[in-house]
């Protein structure tokens, strides 16, 4: 995965790697989650539903268990900053294009929402490009967001990533970037507290998604039993009760 500059030269590589484990390893089950998103993307677009037993026998196959990061995939990273009304400093967004593609071209897109704390997660967009190059997936971008800690919904802070990402930083990948345009040209995923926060768009706002991917999210059927784990991913009982998403 290649970041380039205002000129188009590269400014730095970052994939990260984790060591093998026994079975899928964590790579490959983040490689999964986004094949997923974009598996569903694409038969939601056409049109069709893709059940879920069905689509993990079939990202198992491609990804073969173990050691399916490739590299020089040829795909074009760029970072941006997002000024936001609904978060204190700039919140960070990086967008993925996949080789083949340019800034400017219109695209599906998929939207990531890392962990609690975490940056874009960007880490699916390799293998990703390698399918659109193999011609097993239509070629869509992928746009990853600062996640922060505050849970994906209105805080008492005054902190709303939710409005962030529905109000401001979607409609600003299809403005600027030309990605997901009008009508469902997008997906969604998140980990942990993003699967949530992922799960929360999609309920929040239907009409904006054609396919949402939850990977472990971070959900609780109660506010107890939250106050029993993080303790502050809601303000109070009446708040997870207007937020929750089971």
């Amino acid at each position: 995965m290649c970041v380039m500059d205002e000129t188009g030269q590269v400014m730095r590589g970052a994939v990260d790697v984790w060591p093998r484990e026994a079975g899928v390893t964590r790579r490959g089950f983040v490689i999964g989650a986004g094949l997923g998103a974009g598996a569903l993307l694409a038969a939601a677009t056409a049109g069709r539903v893709l059940p879920w037993r069905a689509w993990l026998g079939a990202a198992g196959d491609r990804l073969g268990g173990v050691d399916v990061v490739p590299g020089g995939s040829g795909v074009a990273v760029r970072d941006y900053a997002l000024h936001s009304r609904y978060a204190d400093g700039p919140v960070g967004y990086s967008i993925a294009w996949p080789p083949g593609t340019r800034r400017g071209d219109s695209l599906l897109v998929c939207f990531a929402l890392p962990g609690r704390g975490g940056g874009p997660p960007m880490g699916f967009a390799d293998h990703a490009a390698r399918l659109v190059e193999r011609g097993e997936s239509s070629p869509y971008a992928v746009v990853g967001v600062d996640g922060g800690v505050s849970y994906w919904h209105k805080r008492a802070s005054g902190e709303d990533r939710l409005s962030m990402l529905l109000r401001e930083l979607i409609p600003l990948c299809a403005r600027r970037h030309r990605l997901g345009g009008a009508g469902k040209g997008r997906a969604i995923i998140g980990w942990s507290m993003g699967g949530y926060g992922a799960l929360l768009a999609a309920e929040t706002a239907p009409e904006l998604f054609a396919a949402v991917v939850a990977v472990s999210p971070a959900v609780w059927t109660s506010y107890d039993a939250m106050m029993l784990g993080p303790r502050d991913a809601f303000d109070s009982a009446a708040d997870f009760a207007e937020f929750d998403v089971i």
